[in-house]
């Protein structure tokens, strides 16, 4: 009786690791004396081990040097730096973190804890995005006001902290109870209930007494309508600087390339575009050196051989922005052509963002221009850098699609006070 190849190597590998019972290893030699086939897979099966043994003794002599996690970390680190990576960047976080050498021994309690911490960072992160997401509530008034003996109702609806949050409310309010009040079906069941109490026998009784729910209800509408009145006053005195949102820095920045014809150089196109999307003039701002450096790294030519050029930082609402786009696309004249192309390097987009910061209290719909100024052979290094590329064509069809409104911004606001940044090359 023949014994399958499967079960017959699991039963000569059991014999050669000696794990077989004494019924089993018994078997299994009288089945070797009597079939020399399976003596020479035996054999074989030896040789194999004793191989394969043999090269691990041989992979047991390359080690890793000490401490090469450490050195491996370090030389990113450096290299990070060299490229001009943002300090909040990961990789360079490495290098403020102590850095510990594992232990060849288990340590499961250590392995509990980070499982642990990660497991919390997760549920922290979870947190803060579904409350960042979440609606503005607004606080619901409730439906009876309590009374209060000797207290000025007023007080109580003239909170100043919950003025600015509820001038909207008040007011929808406040037009609910004048239309209910002016509906002419309610002024006349109004005037039929009134027209029992207008008897002799009420005359007789006395003077009527006023319906104390009638006169709760009168003080609130007067309340509501005084606290829109001072609400509404007190926004309108807000400075619209305190009302602006804050700067959110960016983390790519829109690059647009324009190059002049000789009419277009004379006559200044690119201003006379700027002034008619709303754009205020060109004033200087000087640029750190870093910045210089940086460009230098790509530009192969110095920096008195590349041809001279300026680059100019727009920061306005987006429908300004495109605009200011489609004049320079319609100006056939003085506009050779126009491009667009997209910055993600660290430095260019430190370097915006340290632009958008110089006045916090800047409101949306502000704008303005700056001219990047580091000289001579700085300007024309930087433009070259922002020109070495990929850059898309634009004409008049894509220019009124909104190039700023579809790349800058993925609010779906139809406000035009959505402010967007773009540096242009001009040459």
């Amino acid at each position: 009786m023949s014994v399958p190849k499967e079960l017959l190597e699991s039963m000569l590998s059991a014999y050669m690791d000696d794990v077989l019972s004494p019924d089993e290893r018994t078997r299994v030699e009288q089945m070797l004396a009597g079939d020399s086939s399976m003596r020479a897979q035996l054999e074989e099966m030896r040789t194999n081990r004793a191989a394969l043994r043999q090269i691990h003794g041989m992979d047991s002599e390359y080690k890793l040097p000490d401490h090469f996690a450490s050195s491996v970390i370090e030389a990113t680190v450096e290299r990070a730096r060299r490229e001009g990576l943002a300090d909040e960047h990961p990789v360079m976080r490495l290098a403020e973190q102590p850095i510990t050498h594992p232990s060849r021994s288990r340590s499961y309690a250590k392995v509990a804890t980070a499982v642990a911490a990660l497991a919390a960072s997760i549920a922290i992160a979870v947190v803060a995005v579904r409350g960042t997401a979440d609606p503005e509530t607004v606080a619901q008034r409730p439906p009876s006001i309590p009374s209060q003996p000797n207290g000025d109702l007023s007080n109580t609806l003239l909170d100043p902290a919950s003025l600015a949050t509820s001038v909207d409310v008040a007011a929808d309010r406040d037009m609910e109870a004048s239309s209910e009040s002016a509906d002419p079906t309610a002024l006349a069941s109004s005037s039929d209930s009134t027209q029992p109490l207008q008897t002799d026998r009420s005359m007789e009784s006395g003077p009527a007494i006023p319906d104390g729910n009638a006169i709760a209800s009168a003080s609130v509408a007067a309340s509501q309508s005084e606290a829109t009145r001072q609400s509404e006053a007190i926004r309108q005195s807000t400075p619209l600087a305190a009302r602006a949102k804050s700067v959110v820095p960016v983390s790519a920045i829109l690059v647009l390339e324009v190059r002049l014809t000789m009419s277009g150089v004379d006559s200044d196109a690119v201003s006379q575009a700027m002034e008619l999307g709303g754009i205020e003039a060109v004033s200087r701002k000087a640029i750190d050196e870093d910045v210089v450096r940086f460009a230098k790294q790509s530009t192969q030519l110095p920096a008195d051989e590349l041809p001279s050029a300026s680059v100019l930082y727009l920061q306005a609402p987006m429908k300004k922005l495109d605009r200011f786009i489609n004049h320079l696309v319609a100006d056939d004249k003085g506009v050779d052509s126009v491009r667009m192309s997209l910055a993600t390097e660290t430095p260019l987009v430190r370097l915006v963002n340290s632009i958008r910061a110089v006045d916090p209290t800047t409101i949306q719909s502000e704008s303005s221009s700056w001219q990047l100024d580091a000289g001579q052979r700085g300007n024309r290094t930087l433009a070259s850098h922002l020109s070495n590329r990929a850059f898309a064509g634009l004409d008049r069809n894509t220019a009124r699609m909104g190039v700023v409104s579809s790349v800058g911004s993925a609010s779906t606001s139809p406000s035009d006070d959505v402010p967007a940044s773009i540096l242009i090359v001009v040459r």
